[in-house]
């Protein structure tokens, strides 16, 4: 079974200009680091369809809180999660 889900906040997006997809990077807390000077999230990459989500593109801006339920899967040779389900709040 191929299922993730994460709860962060926007970081950047960036608008393909070749799809109608969109790069969502969010930060998602790390449960732990073994160093105080590492920050405090990992920065996850998320593809989603602008089509699909138009009313949550609208709401998301640096600093937006959002979920995301989807599936991880390579894009040009990087791991990524491709979100289905968006919750932004």
């Amino acid at each position: 079974m191929n299922f993730v889900a994460v709860i962060g906040v926007v970081d950047q997006v960036t608008k393909l200009p070749k799809s109608n997809d969109a790069i969502i990077n969010i930060k998602v807390e790390k449960t732990m680091t073994n160093n105080p000077d590492d920050n405090w999230y990992d920065l996850v990459p998320v593809s989603i369809n602008r089509e699909t989500f138009a009313s949550e593109m609208k709401q998301i801006n640096h600093g937006a809180i959002v979920g995301v339920k989807g599936r991880i899967a390579t894009i040009e040779n990087k791991l990524c999660l491709v979100g289905e389900r968006m919750q932004v709040f």
